[in-house]
């Protein structure tokens, strides 16, 4: 595979197929420091095909906002691997990057996880034959490459895949976008339940008003639980609790006599 450099025309790159979704507001933000400063970081496409085209696969951003500044064309680096090595390019980049969500972060490495056993079948888990075990001991497993890539560990890497794998597609699509694709503690907690009950807990959730403010507390409301709330009696013996240890020694003698005269008997006066 390599790599070159060029100016490529803005209505020769194809852009369809795309993992990321584009964010209007980071795309005005780059086209004004390109406005300014020009262009600092090539894109990246793939080698034209037959009529001249060249399919995107990292800077979508940078390609929109030299849109919106009425460029006709952009510097590009053209890659010329096959067409899964340019997938994995583009996620990569993205990765990289780290402005995903941690659902965009669980579906790019998904899409990775997939492109890389393609690549490289004898990695896949549960591949038997002597074969397979030596090009295990010569390769890295995807869990280990991408956990050293990014830096983070491999329980991290399966976990986000988890969270993408066992969310039902529908589901998936629903709440992108939303505050819970922001929020790993809950897309974990969506994957554990079955795909009729991750339908219900996002319906609850993004019904508004009074929804639910986390998943886990959808499906206690779905299930019928409550949380149980202390009682008035509970309550109020917190609060003397509280009372009594932010009292000096002095508060504290001044109240013990005030029960006495009341006629509260202390079990210490009492075994005396």
């Amino acid at each position: 595979m390599g790599l070159t450099v060029q100016n490529i025309p803005l209505d020769k790159i194809i852009t369809s197929d795309r993992l990321r979704q584009v964010d209007n507001d980071w795309v005005v933000g780059i086209a004004q420091s390109m406005d300014i400063n020009g262009q600092q970081t090539p894109i990246m496409v793939t080698s034209p095909d037959k009529k001249g085209r060249h399919s995107l696969i990292a800077g979508m951003h940078r390609l929109e906002a030299a849109r919106m500044l009425g460029w006709t064309e952009i510097a590009a680096t053209v890659f010329s691997g096959s067409k899964l090595e340019a997938r994995l390019r583009e996620i990569d980049e993205n990765l990289m990057r780290r402005e995903l969500s941690p659902l965009d972060h669980a579906a790019h490495l998904a899409e990775r996880k997939r492109i890389y056993e393609e690549l490289y079948p004898e990695t896949r888990q549960g591949e038997a034959g002597a074969a397979a075990r030596w090009m295990q001991r010569t390769k890295l497993s995807f869990a280990s490459e991408v956990a050293e890539k990014l830096r983070v560990s491999e329980r991290d890497v399966r976990r986000s895949i988890a969270r993408y794998s066992k969310i039902s597609p529908d589901v998936r699509a629903r709440i992108a976008g939303t505050w819970i694709a922001d929020k790993g503690v809950d897309l974990d907690a969506l994957a554990k339940l079955g795909p009729d009950e991750q339908r219900a807990v996002v319906d609850m959730i993004l019904a508004g008003g009074d929804a639910p403010k986390s998943v886990g507390a959808a499906v206690k409301a779905l299930r019928g639980e409550r949380e149980a709330k202390p009682s008035e009696a509970d309550q109020q013996y917190e609060a003397l609790l509280k009372a009594w240890r932010r009292a000096g020694a002095r508060s504290r003698a001044e109240f013990l006599a005030y029960l006495e005269a009341q006629g509260f008997v202390f079990l210490t006066q009492a075994a005396a």
